[in-house]
């Protein structure tokens, strides 16, 4: 858990960073077409850094998963909807390319991050576990059929000196 919460700190500072950079851009009050684009990036930038505080503040009492998930889906929410914002408004607000680049990185890793956090609250609090062959593939016993390359099959019926059946 104790990862998670570094890993998510520093995506928080990375997004802030890189949203700082727009602000410092100094977009016009108006771009072309009628839109706000200062007053659109300030106020959803207000909001990100409510929902960041919100996860550092989570961080600090080491809040549960459960919690998490839903500071994490509430940021992710608010980083998607500024992304779009920039995106759709790139030519009348003068967003540059990198910029948009660095901020859908970052978007992604914090999604990325978000939907392993949820999954591990969905699992109880748990790991996240991927599918298992069972006890075979535990025990690292090969099923008949279920050869690899030159492997001989090796199951039930295989003593130390090769297969019963086969002799």
């Amino acid at each position: 858990m104790r990862s998670f919460w570094v890993s998510t700190a520093a995506g928080v500072s990375m997004l802030a960073f890189a949203a700082s950079n727009v602000a410092a851009q100094g977009f016009g009050t108006f771009g072309g077409g009628g839109i706000d684009c200062q007053g659109t990036v300030n106020g959803l930038m207000t909001e990100r850094d409510k929902a960041g505080k919100a996860l550092q503040a989570a961080n600090k009492r080491k809040a549960d998963v459960k919690t998490a998930c839903g500071l994490l889906k509430n940021y992710v929410s608010i980083e998607n909807k500024l992304l779009k914002f920039l995106t759709s408004a790139k030519v009348q607000c003068g967003v540059p390319d990198n910029f948009l680049k660095q901020l859908g990185e970052a978007h992604a890793k914090s999604s990325q991050m978000s939907a392993k956090v949820c999954q591990a609250a969905a699992n109880g609090g748990g790991p996240v576990r991927g599918p298992s062959a069972g006890l075979s593939e535990a025990l690292g016993v090969n099923t008949v059929g279920g050869n690899r390359g030159d492997e001989k099959p090796s199951a039930v019926f295989d003593t130390l000196h090769g297969n019963v059946l086969g002799q």
